[in-house]
Parts: structure tokens; sequence; C-alpha cells
């Protein structure tokens, strides 16, 4: 038998296990249809597979040339590694990997096992075994006339792959396998599906849009989502005495369902004693949904009362790859950044090490001081658990926390804000935690470690001098992963989404909060306005799309959660995937979705809120003083002479407005006043895109826009074969107030050390009166 037979074989051997593991945890989701469903298609990639490797190793019969075999010898690494991926990410997420998981790459040392390291190496072994086998065995000669044979059985297997996954989503929007998904396939349709999502946005025209979308009102002008109140109503129950400025501390739980808790029903007695504790002296919120995912998304999301695009890696357009200095420079109206403009210290808490993206990014959304992994071992603990997953521990994490609390002798009230890592998915407890019962599922001890650790630093809290004036909050970042170990205790009525009740409790002294709130399915989205309500902050420029829990007029039973592009419903307590969104929802689905898309255009262009510093004012108009140095919103007049000295280059390009592909030299009309989002992309004459760049409109006027590029154009790259070209793109919103009517020319100005640089891009924009 020939060598790469038997490693075609074996491969197929490990996706069979991983199948038999998968339906041995479901018994009743195998069928006949199912098992074809993934074992044909499956089958096919290997023919196709062994088509190829046929084609690449020649027909002479002698044994293969060097180049040949190494040719052949990538092919198979590469087939091998998808069917080996995949087989474990089928065991250890009940999926295959998905667009999401790509986007969290950075999280994949939290799934390294003994197991993944026993898979890689025999994946390797037999990798190394059937290339010494090829390279010693002559390769039997094609029969003459017969090799088109070859080439259409190898074509015939790659159409039937592909009619087989055509139909079946990108996997990652239900935590199942699909009839009709492959391995090689879908992990393909993974990476291409990340791609997309990261190198553009749904462009929603903003003369387009509605006013008011999904219970939000939208304005004209630059801020569409500005707006001057965070809540209209007081709350709803008298408050006869209250501290001036309490502290606030919220603790946001690595990836926690409700379900599991005690006091929200779960089944498992003596899981989480001490939050069943603090839920007796607090407010117990009902029927609340995390509105996205995963814990980039999640922070933000909750602290912004918004939709954020950008989550984790996302082809290097994320947090966590490439450079994410842009994204560090948006403005948004945040929790901590509202409070901090009050006085009030801001200070966050994250598990990770200084060099992890989390750092810039809670600096981004407005707090002062960041006590990562290296400074709180250094500075705040007395004898610091070993790193785990280098990570600090719950148990060190709440420790350090307290001793901040302890030491701080500042006259500033405090807002906190904490994340905890070790109930993370993929995970069971480090050394020193607490199981529960057999100690046999890991999201089980993982929860019960947390609750220990949550009750000691209460029991702080509580008897310390913070116990009178302080809000504490206890929620997560977002629902729990549907891992297999959860899945397993999950319970009746689950639905192994990205999106599901999750806990959120109260407790404040001085506030008499009822003893439950049942929301009925409103989401995380509404916890910022909920907290400053709570601390009496509503008058102020926001630009939060939430309402306070307390506003009970918006208890509507219909809510939506957004992970990039995939948008789940929320109805009556039940979620529902994009694919399979109930036929009355239809119109209010439509509505929600435009919301978020528009949410993303303008959070893409950088235009949700004014930067801080122009919003330190106290009121709305000095809130909509913008900065003149942010992308699309400074409309000057030119000097004539801007593009005298400028050296003409060619490498730009204007591709849309509001979403419209343009044609050279074909006008497009745009209404005087109106803002525009305009999106393309520029780099300089060494390829490489500028920073900054003015955007200019010529008549017999020049007028002038500040834009920035930043945006990935994978596309660009490609067509210029350049690398450095891969972030050229731009979108940003122009906003047309004060630009006379006439039809303008559209030019680059590149302004650099060694001269500027002109790049007409050969596109006429028609302002005309409104």
């Amino acid at each position: 038998m020939r060598p790469v037979w038997i490693y075609a074989g074996l491969l197929l051997a490990a996706y069979a296990i991983a199948l038999a593991i998968y339906f041995g945890r479901a018994p009743g989701l195998l069928n006949a249809r199912l098992l074809a469903g993934v074992l044909v298609p499956a089958l096919l990639e290997v023919v196709a597979f062994l088509c190829a490797s046929r084609w690449v190793l020649g027909s002479d019969a002698s044994r293969p040339g060097w180049w040949r075999l190494g040719l052949h010898a990538l092919v198979a690494l590469a087939f091998g590694a998808a069917y080996l991926a995949q087989s474990y990410a089928l065991t250890i997420s009940n999926a295959f990997i998905s667009p999401l998981a790509l986007e969290n790459a950075q999280d994949a040392t939290l799934t390294v096992s003994c197991g993944q390291g026993g898979l890689l190496a025999a994946g390797i072994i037999a990798w190394l075994a059937m290339l010494a086998g090829t390279s010693r065995r002559a390769v039997p000669r094609v029969p003459r006339g017969r090799g088109w044979l070859l080439a259409v059985a190898g074509l015939a297997a790659v159409a039937g792959v592909v009619t087989f996954n055509h139909p079946v989503p990108p996997a990652g929007d239900m935590a199942r396998l699909e009839a009709g998904q492959s391995p090689v396939t879908a992990l393909l349709r993974s990476a291409v599906s990340k791609w997309r999502s990261a190198g553009s946005v749904a462009l929603i025209p903003p003369s387009t849009v509605r006013k008011q979308l999904c219970d939000v009102q939208l304005g004209g002008g630059r801020w569409p989502f500005l707006k001057d109140v965070v809540n209209a109503r007081p709350l709803p129950f008298a408050v006869t005495h209250s501290p001036a400025r309490p502290n606030v501390v919220v603790i946001f739980m690595e990836g926690e369902s409700a379900r599991l808790f005690e006091t929200y029903g779960g089944r498992y007695p003596g899981l989480t004693p001490n939050i069943s504790r603090i839920a007796g002296q607090s407010m117990v919120v009902d029927n609340y949904f995390n509105h996205t995912a995963a814990t980039y998304r999640g922070l933000q999301g909750q602290l912004t009362s918004g939709y954020p695009f950008r989550g984790g890696a996302e082809n290097g357009a994320g947090w966590t790859a490439g450079d994410a200095s842009g994204l560090a420079t948006h403005a948004y109206a945040s929790v901590p950044g509202i409070l901090r403009q009050q006085g009030y210290r801001t200070v966050f808490f994250s598990p990770h090490q200084r060099a992890e993206a989390l750092t810039p990014f809670v600096r981004m959304l407005g707090f002062d001081d960041v006590y990562t992994a290296a400074r709180s071992r250094s500075g705040l603990l007395e004898h610091p658990d070993p790193l785990f997953n280098d990570a600090l521990t719950d148990r060190d994490q709440f420790s350090a926390l307290a001793a901040y609390l302890q030491r701080y002798r500042g006259d500033a009230p405090l807002f906190i804000g904490m994340y905890t890592l070790d109930t993370h998915a993929f995970l069971d407890i480090p050394a020193g935690g607490i199981p529960y019962g057999d100690g046999s599922n890991p999201s089980l001890n993982t929860l019960h470690t947390l609750d220990a650790r949550i009750g000691v630093f209460y029991d702080y809290l509580r008897s310390s001098k913070y116990a009178a004036d302080t809000l504490f909050v206890l929620t997560t970042d977002h629902a729990h992963y549907p891992e297999p170990p959860f899945v397993k205790v999950a319970g009746s009525g689950y639905k192994p989404y990205f999106v599901d009740r999750i806990p959120l409790l109260i407790h404040a002294s001085w506030l008499p909060l009822p003893p439950r709130l049942d929301v009925h399915g409103r989401t995380s989205l509404d916890l910022a306005p909920t907290i400053l309500q709570l601390l009496g902050v509503d008058q102020l420029p926001n630009s939060f799309l939430g309402h306070s829990l307390f506003e009970r007029g918006y208890d509507r039973n219909f809510s939506i959660a957004a992970i990039g592009q995939a948008i789940y419903a929320i109805y009556r307590g039940e979620v529902y995937a994009p694919d399979e969104i109930p036929a009355q929802l239809g119109e209010g689905y439509a509505g929600c979705k435009a919301l978020v898309q528009t949410y993303y255009a303008y959070e893409n262009a950088d235009a949700i809120f004014p930067a801080s510093d122009a919003s330190d004012a106290a009121g709305l108009d000095a809130g909509r003083a913008h900065d003149r140095n942010r992308p699309g919103t400074a409309v000057e007049r030119q000097s004539a002479n801007i593009l005298a000295k400028a050296q003409p280059v060619g490498s730009c390009a204007l591709d849309t407005v509001d979403g419209r592909a343009l044609m050279q030299d074909v006008p497009v009309s745009i209404r005087q006043g109106q803002p525009f989002v305009a999106a393309g992309w520029v780099v300089g004459a060494d390829l490489q895109p500028p920073a900054r760049f003015m955007f200019l409109l010529r008549d017999g006027g020049i007028y002038g826009f500040e834009g920035a590029t930043g945006m990935p154009r994978p596309d660009v790259a490609d067509a210029l074969k350049a690398g450095s070209a891969g972030n050229a793109g731009f979108n940003m919103v122009v906003v047309t107030e004060g630009l006379p009517a006439g039809s303008y020319q559209v030019t680059a100005l590149l302004k650099g050390s060694h001269g500027d640089q002109a790049c007409d891009m050969h596109r006429q924009l028609d302002i005309r009166p409104p």
C-alpha cells in the first residue's frame, strides 16, 4: 500500500475517533442523514487530496525529484494539520474552528493539554513516515491517455465538497456539527469569513438611516448617536439618604451563564453558596442576557453601551494582533470616562501581563490606572500564587484588589473594574482550586472555586470602611462558551450559542433596591446607564444605545445580541441564531440589525462620540465642539497653492460613497449639509499608508478634511504586491456642513518629511443644495 494512502487513512481514523466522541456525548443526535452528511464530504476531501498528491508527484516510473517531494510535503502537511486541528476542535468545543475562534487565537494556549500535544506528535510522526516512504518508492506511471481521469476525479471531488458545504453557514453560529461540513473546507470558510468581516463593514448610508431604530433615536450631523441625557426618568423608588459620591466596584467574571448559579435555579446544590449569600443581600436581575461576545467586545459593549465591531485578532485589525494604535485613539462615552470627569479615580485590575492588549484597551475605555499581573505581584501581593496560563489566579486577583483598597488614601471616590480569568472555557482549576463533587466537570469546578474567591473578597468589603458607601456589581463579560463540559451540565432547553442569560447582582446599602428585578430579556447593553442612574449621573453628553433597567418601558420581550456580523434575536426568553429568526420578528429584527450596522459604520469612522478633551464641558453644545484633528470632521478652506509643490502619485482610490461603488469621472450626488461615508485607500510613493492625510474636495476653491488610514485592505496589498499596503484603507464620515454647493474633484494630499504628495482619485462629487 502506498505511504500517502496510509497517511490519509490515519487522518480519517483520527476524524472518526473525534466523531465517535462527539456523538457519544449526545446519543440522540446521531442519525443516518447527519452521519452521511459529515462522512461523505470528508471522504471527498481525502479523494481530492490523493489526486492532488498523485499529480504533484508526477507520472514517471521513478522516485520523485526533490522539488516534487517538497511540494508534496507542504500539501500533505497543510491537509494533515487541518484534519487534526478540526478533529481536536470537535472534541473540545462540539464544533469545527469558527471565525470567532480565529479572532481569539491569542487564547489558544488555554486549550493546551497532553492530548493536544500527543495528537500533534502523532501527526508529525505520520507525516515524516509518509515522506520517508514516498521518497524511497518509485511512482507508478499513469497509463497513456488516462491522465485526464485523474484530473476529472480530483475536480469532481472538489465540486462535491463545495456542493455539500455551500448551504451550510460557516462554523460558529451554533456549537454543533452540521450535515454537509467537512474539516478542510469548514476551516477555509471560517478563515475567509473572518478575513471578510475584518476587512469590511456593512456601510449604512446616513441619508437612508431612519431617525429611530430599535428604540434608539438617531440625531443628524456628524455625531448621530450623541445625546445629552443618559436617563430621562428618575429611579422608581425614593432615596432618603445616599453618599455624596459612592465608590463603585464592578466584577466581570469570565464567561459565566446564569443557569448554573443556585440563585438562578441552578441544579447543583452547594455550587455557589457565597454568591447565593450575596444575592440575599442584593438585587438579583432575572432574564438578563449578554449582548455581545467575547471578552473585548463584552467589556467595551457593557461600559460604553454599544455594539463594538472589533474584538480580538481579526486579521491584524483587532486588539490582539498587529498595530492596534488606531483603535486605541477611538473615542466613546464610557462609565469610567464619565466618572473620571466627575472626579472619580478609575482603576482596572487585569489578570494578564503588561504586554497583553487588554492594557491599552482598558485605557481607551477611560481608566486612569491599570494593575496588570506583574504590577499586582510586585506591588500588592506578598506571597502570590504561581502564574496560571501566564496570568494571575482569581485568588490573587481578589487579594490584589483587597490590598489596593486597604492602602488607598486618596480623596477621590473610586470606580474599579476587574476581570477574572480562571473560569475561561477549556480550563480546569489551578493548584489550590476547590473541585465540585467528584471534580470530574471543569465547568463546575471553576465556578465553585470562583465562588469561594468572591466570598472571601465580599466579606472583606462588607467589613471594611467601604461597606456603607460602595456600589458593588457582580456580573460577567459574556455568557459561557458552549464547550462540552458546560453543555453537559447546562440543563434542558439550553441552546449551544454564545448568547445566554447571564448573572447580574447589584448591592448598595443605601438604596431600597427590590430583591429581584425581572427585565424580560433585556441585555448587558443596559448596564452602563443603569450604573450611572444608581449614582445619580443622568444629565451629560453620551452615546449610549441602552437604557437603565429601571426604565420599564423598554421591557418588550425582544432584544438582540451582535457578535461581529452574526446578529442573534432574543425573544420571550429564547435565543435565535441568524438563520432561524421567527417570522413575527421580521420588521423589528431588521430595524435592530440596521442599528448595529449603522453603529459599526460610524465606529469605524471614529464618529461615535467626540474626543474626550472636547466633551469635558457639561453641556451638549460643548460636547459637540469637535477636535479638528479627528477624521472627516473638520472642513476648512485651503490655500489655493496647497497642491503647487506636491509631487503627483497614483496610489489611491475612493471606492464607495455611502456604500455605492464609484466609477471614474461619473459624478455622485450628495445633499448639501448631509454627512456621507467615504471608503477607499491611500499609499505614498513608498507604498506605505500615511497615518494621516488630507481628503481634498476641489472646485474653484479647495476644501480639506482630515483623514486616517488603518483599515485592512489585503486586496490592495495583493494588487500592489506590497505587504506594507495591507492597512491602507480609510473609512471616514465626511461632513458637508459649510461646504458650498458645486461639483468637486477628489484628491488625497499626503504630507511628509520628504515633501508633499498628491493623488488624484478621479472621482467627482456633486454637492447639491438641500
